[in-house]
């Protein structure tokens, strides 16, 4: 048949080869994105299931945020449950204190979305 003939078909038998073998890679990478997924998933539903880290990561938000208010307000008390619970929080400085990397963190880590901060 001649070079021709073997040409186009070694030609074939390595597109159809290079093909299943991607088809296979696909199928990995597929199983390993959603494996990660799931993983991701029980991750977040642990954490959100740990009440002692929901309490203590709130409690720091509210600390960052009273002490934000106090220093708009140029105030120096001291910080207890009630001043805590009495604070007035305008939008300014909520806003205000959105800008401080340690506040993005704790709502991360209360995993509030990006767009609802």
């Amino acid at each position: 048949y001649g070079w021709s003939y073997a040409a186009v078909y070694v030609l074939t038998i390595m597109l159809v080869t290079f093909g299943i073998f991607n088809l296979i890679m696909a199928t990995f990478v597929d199983n390993a994105l959603e494996a990660a997924r799931k993983n991701e998933q029980l991750r977040r539903n642990s954490r959100l299931m740990d009440e002692k880290r929901q309490v203590m990561v709130t409690s720091q938000l509210v600390y960052k945020l009273w002490k934000t208010s106090q220093q708009a307000n140029r105030l120096n008390d001291a910080f207890t449950y009630s001043s805590a619970v009495e604070a007035s929080i305008s939008k300014e400085v909520f806003e205000d204190a959105l800008n401080d990397p340690e506040v993005q963190q704790h709502l991360a880590d209360l995993d509030v979305a990006e767009e609802d901060r």
